[in-house]
């Protein structure tokens, strides 16, 4: 069945995507209003076939290394803070991870960045930098390689044979690893005390300004948490739209929590992520979280728990309740159990 979304907000679509891939999920595909996004079974695409962002294969989100323009970079964002509670592999296609392309763009990056680190007058944290990616990237393909290894016979793709000329690069590739290692130390060795000098100088100029920006970040998202803080009571009374950001900033991604509360409608729950749930579904989990909660339960729920089109998964130690890659707080989920007239007790 599919599943259009009545505005084109990027988040429900990408957590619907996330979560249908379960056994008892009621839609195997979704879109935006627009268009922009949209999903069939495990995996999802931003504005068409030609850019699949990720596929979920047993429990595994494959993941792209591709970016594109600005609004295809938001719609990855979503995907991965809707699959923050998943292990990822990356690769260039999801679809078809063993494509010629994908193996051409493994073998042209890794080898850029090692011819890279060696090409003359670099700066040395240039040339270490560029080996410890290009070591990453294979290290990335090689994950790649053993997930389909375990996989085996349920692999959903077509397991392409390289060509003679790619089997051969590939297999230099450990070699020229190991060896742009081993030329970055001698470098290093070889480095005079001037050298030294204005490396360590560039070092320290380069690790202030990061720090520096570090220090404004961290207090431009303090200021955005105070307001977040401020507005969350009326957003809870049932102010404002239902997806609570602020200056472009997710309030999970702030608060480390996702809020809950009532709809206008009665009949839905809201999250601050913009996603709603039947509250009629609340009110059937209800008796199970309330027997857990009293008995200081944490760990995996021992029964199924349905929420819409997601599971509830864990009580964490500190009370929250894990519903995917939500967590939603104690206190909210008793104060939303008063709102619907399922206990008088706080928390």
């Amino acid at each position: 069945m599919d599943r259009e979304f009545r505005n084109s907000a990027i988040g429900p679509v990408v957590h619907e995507w996330a979560h249908a891939q379960e056994p008892d999920a009621k839609y195997d595909s979704g879109k935006t209003y627009n268009n922009n996004v949209w999903w069939r079974g495990p995996v999802i695409y931003s504005y068409g076939h030609h850019f699949p962002m990720a596929r979920i294969v047993d429990g595994i989100v494959l993941m792209t290394t591709r970016g594109w323009g600005m609004a295809t970079s938001n719609h990855l964002n979503e995907v991965r803070r809707a699959t923050s509670h998943m292990r990822k592999v990356r690769c260039y296609d999801p679809e078809q991870p063993f494509s010629s392309a994908a193996i051409f763009d493994t073998l042209n990056t890794v080898e850029g960045l090692l011819f890279k680190a060696g090409e003359p007058r670099r700066r040395q944290a240039t040339r270490e930098g560029a080996v410890a990616e290009a070591e990453h990237q294979w290290k990335q393909w090689l994950a790649l390689v053993a997930f389909d290894k375990k996989l085996g016979r349920k692999r959903p793709w077509y397991k392409m044979t390289p060509s003679k000329e790619q089997a051969s690069r590939l297999r230099k590739i450990p070699k020229l690893i190991e060896a742009a290692k081993v030329d970055a130390v001698a470098n290093r060795a070889k480095m005079s005390e001037a050298q030294r000098k204005d490396e360590a100088k560039r070092e320290k100029a380069k690790q202030k300004e990061q720090d520096d920006l570090r220090r404004r970040v961290a207090q431009q998202k303090a200021e955005i948490k105070a307001e977040m803080e401020k507005g969350y009571p009326a957003w809870l009374n049932g102010e404002g739209p239902a997806h609570f950001h602020l200056h472009r900033h997710s309030f999970r991604e702030i608060m480390d929590f996702d809020g809950l509360r009532l709809a206008a409608r009665d009949d839905e729950v809201e999250t601050t992520a913009g996603l709603t749930v039947p509250a009629e579904d609340c009110r059937k989990i209800w008796p199970l979280l309330e027997r857990l909660y009293r008995s200081r339960y944490c760990g995996a729920l021992p029964e199924r728990a349905r929420l819409g089109s997601f599971n509830a998964n864990a009580i964490m130690p500190n009370g929250e309740l894990m519903v995917g890659c939500h967590r939603f707080r104690k206190e909210d989920i008793f104060a939303l159990a008063q709102r619907l007239g399922l206990t008088n007790a706080a928390v």
